[in-house]
């Protein structure tokens, strides 16, 4: 029954990852590899590297939209403050 039932979660979010608008996606993912920490920096990067300017450009202000901070600033925290 749990098995089922998580397994329902993770089908649910990723039809919910799938609907997003591609900004707001790569905006939430990013959330969550900052709160990960190191062993997520990756998903960073790769998002960095496989999206254009303009992409970039609009998960930045969907990150701002979503959470009331800016990225650039939550990263900075992340390498100078050590959260």
């Amino acid at each position: 029954m749990l098995s089922q039932t998580l397994s329902l979660f993770l089908t649910l979010d990723a039809v919910m990852q799938w609907t997003m608008h591609p900004w707001e996606r790569d905006a939430r993912m990013a959330r969550k590899a900052l709160k990960r920490g190191s062993q997520a920096y990756g998903l960073l990067i790769e998002l960095a590297c496989t999206r254009s300017s303009d992409e970039l450009l609009g998960a930045r202000r969907a990150y701002q939209s979503l959470y009331s901070e800016s990225i650039e600033e939550v990263v900075a925290c992340v390498g100078l403050c050590g959260a």
